[in-house]
Protein backbone atom coordinates (compact mmCIF):
# COMPACT_ATOMS: atom_id res chain seq x y z
CA UNK A 1 0.00 0.00 0.00
CA UNK A 2 0.80 3.32 -0.49
CA UNK A 3 -0.10 7.05 0.93
CA UNK A 4 1.16 10.28 -0.91
CA UNK A 5 1.42 13.30 1.61
CA UNK A 6 2.69 16.78 1.50
CA UNK A 7 5.95 17.64 2.73
CA UNK A 8 6.85 21.40 3.27
CA UNK A 9 9.59 23.07 5.62
CA UNK A 10 7.06 25.03 8.29
CA UNK A 11 4.12 23.93 9.89
CA UNK A 12 3.86 20.67 8.85
CA UNK A 13 3.40 17.72 11.58
CA UNK A 14 3.69 14.04 12.01
CA UNK A 15 1.45 10.81 11.42
CA UNK A 16 0.90 7.60 12.52
CA UNK A 17 0.00 4.93 10.23
CA UNK A 18 -2.01 1.70 11.11
CA UNK A 19 -3.93 -1.14 10.24
CA UNK A 20 -6.99 -1.51 12.81
CA UNK A 21 -9.81 -3.76 11.06
CA UNK A 22 -9.30 -7.32 8.58
CA UNK A 23 -5.34 -6.88 7.81
CA UNK A 24 -2.44 -6.15 9.75
CA UNK A 25 0.25 -4.73 9.19
CA UNK A 26 3.51 -2.55 10.90
CA UNK A 27 2.69 0.70 12.45
CA UNK A 28 4.50 3.57 10.87
CA UNK A 29 4.70 6.94 10.35
CA UNK A 30 4.64 10.54 7.76
CA UNK A 31 6.55 13.21 8.61
CA UNK A 32 5.52 16.40 6.46
CA UNK A 33 8.54 18.12 7.88
CA UNK A 34 11.80 18.61 5.73
CA UNK A 35 14.39 20.98 5.63
CA UNK A 36 14.02 21.89 1.73
CA UNK A 37 12.27 25.34 1.14
CA UNK A 38 9.87 23.65 -1.21
CA UNK A 39 7.00 21.38 -1.24
CA UNK A 40 6.41 18.18 -2.37
CA UNK A 41 4.38 15.03 -2.45
CA UNK A 42 6.03 11.84 -1.30
CA UNK A 43 5.14 8.70 -0.79
CA UNK A 44 4.99 6.46 2.03
CA UNK A 45 4.75 2.54 1.08
CA UNK A 46 4.16 -0.12 3.54
CA UNK A 47 3.09 -3.63 3.35
CA UNK A 48 -0.40 -5.20 4.76
CA UNK A 49 -1.62 -8.52 4.78
CA UNK A 50 -4.66 -9.19 1.91
CA UNK A 51 -8.36 -9.32 3.19
CA UNK A 52 -11.36 -8.26 1.53
CA UNK A 53 -12.06 -5.32 4.36
CA UNK A 54 -8.78 -3.73 5.27
CA UNK A 55 -9.51 -0.70 7.50
CA UNK A 56 -6.06 1.81 7.41
CA UNK A 57 -5.94 4.80 9.83
CA UNK A 58 -3.90 7.79 9.47
CA UNK A 59 -4.12 9.55 12.87
CA UNK A 60 -2.22 13.00 14.01
CA UNK A 61 -2.04 14.28 17.19
CA UNK A 62 -3.49 18.08 17.95
CA UNK A 63 -1.27 18.23 21.00
CA UNK A 64 1.43 20.61 20.72
CA UNK A 65 5.13 20.19 22.78
CA UNK A 66 7.75 18.04 23.09
CA UNK A 67 6.29 14.41 22.92
CA UNK A 68 2.96 15.41 20.82
CA UNK A 69 2.33 13.52 17.59
CA UNK A 70 2.51 16.74 15.79
CA UNK A 71 5.67 18.76 17.22
CA UNK A 72 5.69 22.19 18.91
CA UNK A 73 4.26 24.94 16.18
CA UNK A 74 2.84 22.27 13.77
CA UNK A 75 -0.63 22.30 12.31
CA UNK A 76 -0.66 19.98 9.41
CA UNK A 77 -0.30 17.11 8.15
CA UNK A 78 -1.75 17.15 4.44
CA UNK A 79 -2.46 13.38 2.58
CA UNK A 80 -2.31 13.32 -1.22
CA UNK A 81 -3.63 9.77 -2.10
CA UNK A 82 -3.69 6.20 -1.08
CA UNK A 83 -3.38 3.61 -2.94
CA UNK A 84 -3.98 -0.47 -2.25
CA UNK A 85 -2.93 -2.91 -4.89
CA UNK A 86 -2.91 -6.66 -4.92
CA UNK A 87 0.53 -8.53 -5.63
CA UNK A 88 1.36 -9.68 -8.52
Amino acid sequence: MEVAYLRSYENMGKAAVRCVSGCTCEESSLDGHHSEKNSQVFLHSFKASQHANCTVEVEGGCEEGEGALLGAGSTQLLLHSFKCAAPH
